[in-house]
């Protein structure tokens, strides 16, 4: 059985900074996701969810702010990317949908098989939102900068 404690686990528990990096901060919630999976230990394990929650919810209110200007260029591209995230919904609603996992999971009283499947779940939702989020805005043409739509 496992015994890392918290804050011994490669996250640190206060690494959001969603006003510096909206980016980076939901790629650290997709890694404390995929830590907490592996983590056996159910008292480590529930403090990462916890942990989790909380970062979803500094990241939630920023997700459809404008992307200021002078970070514009790192998410324009010269061609069009070969494949996108494939569910239709919006970056807020899978945030929506992780911080619903996340309490879940942090809370605990569920069968084994059902909390495997919810944490796979979140796993993959926060993997797909991260994806989302870092996706391109911007095409580069010969007629100028288009906003990918």
């Amino acid at each position: 059985m496992e015994t890392t404690a918290v804050w011994q686990l490669s996250v640190p528990p206060d690494f959001i900074d969603v006003e510096a990096d909206f980016v980076t901060a939901a790629a650290h919630c997709e890694r404390l996701a995929v830590t907490a999976q592996e983590t056996e230990n159910m008292a480590t394990q529930r403090e990462l969810y916890q942990q989790l929650n909380s970062g979803l919810n500094q990241l939630l209110p920023v997700l459809n702010e404008p992307i200021p200007d002078a970070d514009r260029e790192a998410f324009t591209v010269d061609t069009l990317p070969a494949s996108s995230p494939m569910l239709d919904c919006d970056s807020d609603l899978l945030c929506e949908y992780c911080l619903a996992l996340s309490e879940l999971l942090g809370g605990g009283r569920m069968s084994v098989s059902v909390e495997e499947a919810l944490q796979g779940l979140l796993s993959d939702l926060l993997r797909l939102l991260t994806d989302h989020i870092a996706a391109p805005r911007w095409l580069r043409t010969a007629e100028g900068v288009q906003p990918l739509v």
